[in-house]
């Protein structure tokens, strides 16, 4: 995709884009679960609509909700500065919030190398396993 923010400093240059082909709902996906396992769609609604709920319920609790093999979730907060901590007032300078969430990865062993004092070190890059088997297109 061409940047077209003229005050950009790479404006004009060409970056890649996450395209998004469809939405997939709560009951498709319990549809999908239904066909892999022995539980009826109606048992997935309601499995998938209560995790939703206690999800939501754990969040407002400043939880982190870890989902194994998926990720986490926590609530993120915008916010202005206040100069001090008794200036800080959240009705004030709270500005917004949002979910983030970090997917589950795994750290591999990619090599070793020798560090400036000539001590051999493992390379080591995390891979979110949500992402390792994406196949990249060019629309």
């Amino acid at each position: 995709m061409k940047n077209n923010n003229a005050s950009s400093a790479n404006y004009g240059r060409y970056y890649a884009k996450a395209v998004h082909t469809a939405t997939v709902d709560l009951d498709t996906l319990a549809e999908r679960i239904q066909r892999n396992c022995t539980a009826k769609k109606s048992d997935c609604v309601a499995v998938l609509t209560e995790l939703a709920e206690v999800m939501k319920d754990e969040l407002l609790s400043s939880h982190i909700v870890k989902i194994n093999g998926l990720g986490s979730f926590k609530i993120g907060l915008k916010s202005k500065y206040a100069k001090t901590d008794s200036e800080f007032n959240a009705a004030q300078h709270i500005t917004g919030s949002k979910v983030n969430f970090r997917p589950e990865y795994n750290v591999v062993s990619t090599g070793t190398y020798v560090d400036d004092e000539g001590n051999t070190k493992v390379k080591k890059v995390a891979i979110a396993d949500l992402t390792k088997d994406i196949q990249l297109k060019q629309y």
